[in-house]
């Protein structure tokens, strides 16, 4: 059943056990312990790290003309390990964009790209094996919701805390958990939004190559309390308490 809930198709012609520990499709799922992982084998890691350093070595050349095929195989195998390696997406959205800007057979790499390639295995050994709890995930249903007004600001609501602050409605989830995550450690949270790019952004750690450096503060706030997110949308018209705070209402909010 835990396969089946982490996305995967059992071919029983093809399945051995009972085992605590198996690899399936490249992955290691184990129930060793009190808890369900699932994690990137060390080879697996290993050859991930030699594609990439093949990479740099070539962007490193004169002209540093990288073959697109290259680029292209090292970002399939991470969009496939990002399943079970948390957070990994974000360091891929610019050799992402780089391959749908650039024409041609080569790549020139950007200062950008180059960083996260420094970064993708180092993060992929720190993050690598998303655990699962054999149990239902305990969420934290308790009142949370965020909103932006583009004239006023921002504001969220987390049971009766609430903080109105001025930036943008990504921030505002940020921010939110900045100020509230010790109060939801260890918990997978709803958090209910009116935007739907910003809800896409936070379910899949991707976004416009603009949003990536709050998306990562975002995402290390998350890792450093254990919080996961779950963002569900509101419709603006039921979004009534952050919308308040969003447009400096606080004598509304609090009546």
């Amino acid at each position: 059943e835990f396969v089946t809930f982490l996305g995967f198709e059992v071919n029983d012609d093809k399945c051995e056990g009972p085992f605590q520990a198996i690899e399936f499709l490249g992955i290691l799922l184990s129930t060793e312990g009190n808890q369900c992982t699932a994690s990137i084998s060390e080879d697996r890691i290993v050859v991930v790290q030699q594609k990439i350093a093949e990479i740099r070595r070539l962007g490193a050349l004169a002209g540093c003309q990288v073959p697109r095929t290259l680029m292209e195989g090292l970002l399939g195998l991470l969009a496939f390990y990002g399943q079970v390696v948390y957070g990994l997406s974000l360091y891929t959205r610019y050799a992402n964009a780089l391959l749908a800007k650039a024409k041609g057979k080569y790549l020139h790499l950007t200062d950008k790209v180059v960083q996260d390639l420094k970064m993708i295995v180092t993060v992929t050994r720190l993050y690598n094996g998303r655990k699962i709890r054999l149990d239902r995930v305990e969420i934290k249903w308790e009142w949370f919701s965020s909103d932006a007004s583009t004239g006023k600001g921002m504001g969220a609501v987390l049971d009766r805390r609430c903080y109105d602050i001025g930036y943008l409605e990504l921030f505002t989830v940020f921010w939110a958990i900045v100020l509230w995550g010790k109060y939801i450690t260890g918990k997978t949270v709803v958090i209910r939004i009116d935007n739907n790019c910003v809800i896409g952004q936070v379910e899949n750690w991707w976004g416009p190559a603009a949003y990536i450096p709050l998306l990562r503060q975002l995402f290390y706030t998350c890792v450093q309390h254990d919080v996961r997110l779950r963002p569900v949308y509101i419709s603006s018209e039921d979004n009534i308490y952050a919308d308040l705070l969003s447009r400096d209402r606080v004598e509304d909010f609090r009546a």
